[in-house]
């Protein structure tokens, strides 16, 4: 599956929001994501968000990776960009999708909105056969691990890696196992 076939899926799935793939043009238009969420570019890359940082992400794959199957996409709702999703679809393994960022506007944080989106991708994901959802957390990040344990997912280890700044941080690995339930319902959501 790539990343057009998966929008699609979500566009069907949330109808009141635009959901837009995010190009180099178009970062300055979702900067206000970011700029809403300045503490976590100083917690994960140590400085400030930038539009050059935001437009060096739209093609950032593991080296190898198709980037048709990149999904970097904003969700719009009254002309205004509210949440920021980088994912890769069949990674680190073909059953698997790979959430590399997703972050909601500052001004929405705690209203339930990123709970709905990820709901949505979690149940897109099982939907299209994948098994996992895996994603990284910086150690650091309290908030994020809540967030990510709140919708079902688990810890399953640490690492280290290098940040798109050149830092290089601790972080902790987490996975949701997307399984078939009776009634359609996912392990977690």
């Amino acid at each position: 599956m790539n990343a057009n076939a998966f929008t699609s899926i979500l566009k069907s799935n949330l109808p009141e929001y635009s959901i837009i793939p995010i190009t180099k043009q178009s970062c300055e238009q979702v900067m206000g994501v970011f700029d809403s969420n300045q503490n976590f570019f100083l917690l994960t890359e140590g400085v400030p968000a930038t539009l050059s940082g935001c437009q060096a992400n739209v093609n950032a794959t593991p080296p190898g990776f198709d980037i048709q199957s990149k999904l970097y996409i904003g969700f719009w709702i009254n002309n205004r960009c509210i949440a920021v999703l980088d994912m890769l679809i069949g990674y680190p393994s073909p059953d698997c999708i790979y959430i590399g960022l997703f972050l909601v506007h500052g001004e929405l944080q705690g209203t339930g909105l990123g709970h709905k989106i990820i709901d949505v991708l979690i149940t897109a994901s099982k939907d299209t056969g994948f098994n996992n959802a895996k994603l990284a957390v910086i150690e650091n990040n309290k908030k994020a691990v809540t967030f990510w344990e709140k919708l079902g997912f688990e810890k399953t280890g640490k690492s280290s890696t290098t940040m798109c700044s050149g830092a290089k941080v601790n972080v902790i690995t987490m996975q949701l196992d997307i399984q078939y339930e009776k009634g359609g319902i996912v392990k977690g959501i």
